[in-house]
């Protein structure tokens, strides 16, 4: 369970995949959670230690990814892919 001192890192994308090899292994397991959205625009995934989202290309979409990522908790590093 992350504790509230624990470091969290935000993986922002444009297309699902791109974080395709991060969230899903060959054999289809995973230790990410699929969390639901709103829109069907918008994939975001959590683990422990990281949330990953993805919403579509160019500013407005990233900013909605960076949204659906703040809303599944504290984030403490954000890195764009």
């Amino acid at each position: 369970m992350m504790t509230v001192n624990q470091p969290r890192l935000a993986i922002i994308a444009a297309l699902p995949r791109e974080i395709a090899p991060l969230v899903k292994k060959k054999d289809g397991t995973t230790k990410w959670q699929r969390q639901p959205q709103a829109s069907s625009q918008v994939v975001v995934y959590t683990s422990e230690q990281a949330v990953v989202a993805c919403a579509g290309m160019g500013a407005a979409r990233v900013q909605v990814a960076v949204a659906s990522a703040l809303a599944c908790g504290p984030i403490s590093h954000l890195v764009s892919v």
